[in-house]
């Protein structure tokens, strides 16, 4: 029996050439596939507004509860001298940790004064904290040489820094420690106290970022310990 022509099977097909006309959107669809496609387009672009614009306003909502949060925790302590004892559980809190971000902020140096030994005292604690890190990054920051010696002094002492650099939010708090080195005493403390376990860092994923920051930020006279301790156990 015949059999149709090119493009006659089933009345409803379209040859290459209009394959390769519709993947360049050029107009020549059958049946008004154009119109449901620019359709479909639009309705695709009018939900993709609406859920831009339903963004936009979580985002608002978002922000203004982060806003209410603050403004209890500023409620609740006219200064930071008043925090005394309760240091821990602000800066665990989202909101807690994002009002002594902003108090340190503010006051600089003069604000971490006020809550330092406190700080000091639960440092590495804070550091590996899903919102105490925060804090600790914000403190390296705000905070004057002296005091941050100190914290190095506190985090390198016991040795310590290697298993915040091994925990997901401390390598966070060691990775800004390592940006914010300033002296040839600050380098030495935290080279001394990393020394020990530069290879276990080198092995971890969270670790492996710490030494990344030690390579890009001390130079290549400074990293060598790193050098050396891949070098005897590169095999």
């Amino acid at each position: 029996g015949w059999r149709g022509g090119d493009g006659g099977h089933g009345g409803g097909g379209y040859d290459r050439d209009e394959q390769q006309q519709q993947g360049r959107g050029e107009p020549r669809q059958r049946g008004g596939k154009g119109g449901k496609d620019s359709s479909s387009r639009d309705s695709r672009d009018n939900r993709n507004s609406a859920g831009g614009g339903r963004r936009s306003d979580r985002d608002k909502e978002g922000a203004s509860s982060n806003e209410e949060g603050i403004a209890h925790f500023q409620a609740r302590f006219q200064n930071l001298e008043d925090v005394g004892g309760q240091l821990m559980s602000i800066a665990q809190d989202q909101n807690g940790c994002r009002f002594l971000q902003r108090k340190f902020d503010e006051g600089g140096a003069a604000a971490i004064a006020a809550v330092s030994a406190e700080l000091l005292e639960h440092a590495t604690e804070l550091m590996m904290d899903p919102f105490g890190n925060y804090l600790v990054q914000k403190l390296l920051e705000r905070c004057s040489e002296e005091q941050r010696l100190e914290v190095l002094r506190r985090v390198c002492g016991k040795g310590e820094i290697i298993e915040v650099a091994l925990n997901t939010h401390g390598t966070r708090a060691v990775q800004k420690l390592i940006e914010t080195l300033t002296s040839r005493e600050q380098k030495a403390l935290v080279i001394s106290a990393l020394r020990p376990g530069v290879v276990s860092l080198i092995k971890d994923l969270n670790g492996n970022h710490v030494v990344q920051r030690c390579l890009q930020r001390l130079g290549a006279e400074d990293s060598q310990f790193i050098y050396e301790a891949a070098g005897k156990h590169c095999v």
